[in-house]
């Protein structure tokens, strides 16, 4: 369970930072934050959250499966990023 959670918690993290960097396009950037993981384990470098399957086809869709769950985690939390203050000096803005 618990190697199926920490790339998401990651990717969520990174993302939600990605996004709250960002002057503008907070999700794109949370998304694109996900999009690099799902590259980066494509080459085989960081884990994925899925159990390799038996056959080509369940192993096909748990890796789409997989990397559309990385995808939506990312832009959700990019866009969560978008609406607080980064810090106490952000406050005064609309002023």
């Amino acid at each position: 369970m618990l190697a199926f959670l920490a790339p998401i918690f990651d990717i969520a993290i990174g993302a939600y930072l990605a996004g709250k960097r960002a002057k503008a396009g907070a999700v794109y950037h949370g998304a694109l934050v996900a999009a690099g993981y799902v590259v980066l384990e494509g080459i085989g470098f960081v884990p994925t959250p899925f159990a390799v399957a038996d056959n080509a086809l369940a192993d096909s869709v748990a890796i789409i499966l997989s990397d559309l769950t990385l995808l939506v985690v990312g832009a959700i939390a990019g866009f969560l990023a978008r609406g607080a203050p980064s810090s106490s000096s952000d406050t005064d803005k609309d002023r």
